[in-house]
């Protein structure tokens, strides 16, 4: 029971590390970042989320839900996250290409200020969205071993 408590205290901090980090840093981006320097962090920051939304089509999150079906063959387990980061590599690299091909032209259509630029900004956070996508099956399987540690490890270093 002890270590049940203890491992849903880790789980529970560590889910809200990013959050709270990202809540600890406001005043500092308020501070030393202009407001149109601050807009382009946070619209890159909108972009690179819904990169990590259609990228892989959220595919990574099936993990949750098979894991178990898995969980006594760890060949077939292996094999299943496999073919969970084949796929969203594959289809981040698509939609990564897509968007280096024209996200400076929508970046035009959409945003009048020369602030928000497709190059280099664009590029980062649909980079950032893509590596996203493909870390989620690893935190997943982490998490479910009850690989603690490691976990712990992984989201600090995200973080």
């Amino acid at each position: 029971m002890r270590r049940l408590l203890s491992a849903t205290v880790i789980y529970t901090i560590l889910s809200f590390l990013q959050g709270f980090v990202s809540l600890l840093l406001q005043p500092v981006y308020t501070t030393y970042l202009s407001s149109s320097h601050y807009a382009v962090f946070s619209m890159m920051n909108n972009l690179s989320n819904l990169v990590a939304i259609f990228a892989a089509l959220s595919i990574g999150n099936t993990f949750f839900t098979f894991y178990y079906d898995y969980q006594t063959d760890r060949a077939k387990l292996e094999t299943f996250l496999g073919q969970l980061l084949s796929f969203s590599i594959l289809v981040s690299a698509v939609v990564a290409v897509f968007l280096f091909l024209v996200g400076d032209v929508f970046f035009q259509q959409i945003f009048r200020d020369t602030a928000f630029q497709f190059y280099p900004y664009g590029c980062w956070a649909v980079l950032s969205g893509a590596v996203y996508t493909l870390i989620v099956p690893y935190v997943v399987l982490l998490r479910n071993d009850k690989n603690v540690a490691t976990y712990a490890w992984f989201i600090i270093t995200w973080v």
